[in-house]
């Protein structure tokens, strides 16, 4: 598993807050067999976060998205049910790689 971690103010992740770096290595992770590659955004306004795929980002930026709203997050990544401590927040990867995998099998990606 791979994966860059991104914390927003707002309801959406800029494109231009990943750097062409790990925009390329994460999509190329991504065509690994059994790899599953992919941003984790948190979006602090709303305390609430989301994996999403590098197939689906890579998806949304070619049919022309310059971001990542919150309500596309919902759509289309796995809900990683946040616990919220003092001054930063947790999640449980176990659960991610769960439900990634019921994604997988059910024809999702």
């Amino acid at each position: 598993m791979y994966v860059e971690l991104k914390s927003v103010d707002k309801t959406s992740l800029p494109f231009s807050n990943i750097t062409s770096n790990q925009w390329t290595q994460l999509t190329n992770k991504s065509h690994i067999r059994n790899v599953l590659a992919g941003i984790c955004v948190q979006y602090r306004q709303s305390q609430r976060a989301y994996f999403v795929t590098m197939q689906t980002l890579n998806r949304l930026r070619k049919s022309g998205k310059k971001s990542l709203s919150i309500s596309d997050a919902q759509a289309y990544g796995i809900d990683l049910e946040i616990e919220y401590k003092r001054t930063r927040c947790t999640f449980d990867v176990y659960n991610l790689l769960l439900k990634a995998d019921a994604k997988v099998v059910q024809g999702y990606e």
